[in-house]
């Protein structure tokens, strides 16, 4: 019986997350009326989207990443549920396991977006496109502040540039992505097989 439960919590969660996700997308269309669905939909999920954004530090710049956190949270939920309802029990060990993965998959995220943006930055120092538009500001808005931090405190606070600040951003990122994946697959693998 708790097996049969756990599986229907389990697919009643991962069509929530599915609500979500519409509900976030619906947002990225400012402007559009949706009428009598979209205040369904918000009454629905803006309660415990709220819950996340309140949490102001998922929040950089105009940027706001506690949807993405909030989906985090069911996913793991989800998880857990569904390992009890085939498994028929969940230990300790696999719990922290599936939060410590999610956790790192959140992370392993983002560190790709930033690698990306360098990586785009970059390219677009490279060839010398015009940095004026409306998009590579807003780029820069998001990567300065965190290249030129992470460059000084490599560099002993002596003064770099962008380019150079975004260099050793990049390569640190690449680094860490592939160190943090071989010792997240160790640190996964030994949580998960704790007894308790």
């Amino acid at each position: 019986m708790l097996q049969t439960v756990m599986r229907a919590a389990s697919a009643l969660i991962s069509l929530y997350m599915i609500v979500i996700f519409i509900r976030i997308v619906i947002t990225w269309f400012r402007g559009a009326t949706y009428g009598k669905a979209m205040d369904v939909l918000a009454s629905i999920t803006d309660p415990y989207l709220n819950f996340f954004r309140r949490f102001t530090f998922l929040r950089i710049g105009n940027i706001d990443f506690s949807p993405v956190v909030a989906i985090i949270a069911l996913s793991v939920l989800s998880n857990i549920f569904t390992t009890i309802g085939f498994a028929g029990h969940v230990t300790v060990g696999l719990v922290l396991a599936m939060v410590i993965s999610a956790l790192a998959s959140a992370a392993g995220f983002f560190l790709v977006i930033f690698l990306a943006l360098a990586g785009m930055r970059l390219v677009a120092m490279t060839m010398n496109a015009n940095t004026a538009s409306r998009f590579w500001i807003i780029i820069d808005q998001i990567l300065e502040p965190i290249t030129y931090r992470f460059a000084q405190t490599l560099n002993r606070g002596r003064p770099t540039s962008y380019r150079h600040a975004l260099l050793l951003f990049a390569a640190v990122l690449v680094v860490i992505l592939i160190l943090g994946k071989v010792a997240l697959g160790a640190l996964v693998g030994v949580l998960a097989r704790l007894p308790f």
